[in-house]
């Protein structure tokens, strides 16, 4: 028997975040065809989970992910999938948690200025790369997360597969 722990981000050592992080990685560069090769018939490319995200909570008439109780439980469920999904690449991995209400207490001693926010480890180049701003459209352009496709065209997604499309 195997049981995960999931720790708060900031609390992985430096070879369990770099694990983590080359797994996710993995997801996002492996195609489906070639990761069912490689990992499993089960591995998911990140086109999936973008598609199965945009899918639950980008319904004009429904947020399943983000309104109500689909948080708690939707949530819960496609990072569930996720991390069985990144265990076919690395048994020893499982998704960390991140626990934003540790920024936003440093936000609310700091009077209430939302920059410190942005200083947080996630957001600097060893960790997730800094937010992006209006001149490079809100894109990550340095750190782990620099240059990572997200676009679900370039996932190779068949267009049956997306049923709804994100507006961002």
């Amino acid at each position: 028997v195997c049981r995960y722990i999931r720790r708060e981000i900031r609390h992985l050592k430096q070879d369990d975040l770099d694990r983590y992080f080359a797994a996710v990685r993995t997801v996002y560069e492996t195609s489906r065809e070639e990761g069912k090769l490689l990992y499993s018939e089960n591995y998911q490319d990140a086109g999936h989970f973008i598609n199965y995200h945009t899918w639950m909570a980008g319904s004009k008439g429904c947020d399943h992910l983000h309104d109500g109780m689909g948080f708690l439980t939707g949530h819960n469920a496609i990072t569930n999938e996720f991390e069985q999904n990144l265990q076919r690449i690395d048994p020893t991995v499982s998704v960390p948690y991140w626990d934003y209400t540790i920024e936003m207490h440093t936000v609310r001693n700091q009077n209430k200025n939302f920059d410190v926010f942005y200083k947080s480890p996630i957001f600097q180049d060893g960790w997730f790369g800094p937010m992006g701003d209006n001149k490079n459209s809100y894109q990550v352009g340095s750190g782990w997360a620099a240059n990572i496709r997200l676009d679900p065209a370039s996932l190779d997604l068949k267009s049956a597969d997306v049923k709804v499309t994100n507006a961002y």
